[in-house]
C-alpha cells in the first residue's frame, strides 16, 4: 500500500496534528512563563488529568452558581414542574 509507505516517511492525520499543536502550546507556554514556574511538559498537554465524573459535576454546579449570583443567567431550578 502506498500511503502506508508514505505516512511511515511523513506522519499525516489527527494524532500528528494534536502532536504538533502540543508542541508549539509548550514553546509558547515555556517562553513567556515566570521564572518561578515550572515548564510545562509536552505530555501534559497532550494527556491532561482525568477528571472524575462527581468532580466534574460539582464544578458545573459551581459555575453555574457563580453565573446566577452574577446576574448572567437566571435560575430556574426553582420554576420546575413538581
Amino acid at each position: 500500500m502506498e500511503w502506508q509507505l508514505y505516512f511511515q516517511e511523513y506522519p499525516f492525520g489527527q494524532f500528528r496534528q494534536d502532536y504538533l499543536l502540543g508542541t508549539l502550546i509548550q514553546l509558547v507556554y515555556n517562553a513567556v512563563r515566570s521564572q518561578d514556574s515550572a515548564p510545562i511538559k509536552l505530555e501534559e498537554i497532550l494527556y491532561p488529568p482525568v477528571v472524575s465524573e462527581d468532580d466534574r459535576v460539582a464544578s458545573d454546579i459551581a459555575y453555574l452558581d457563580a453565573m446566577v449570583a452574577a446576574g448572567k443567567v437566571i435560575d430556574i431550578r426553582d420554576r420546575r414542574k413538581k
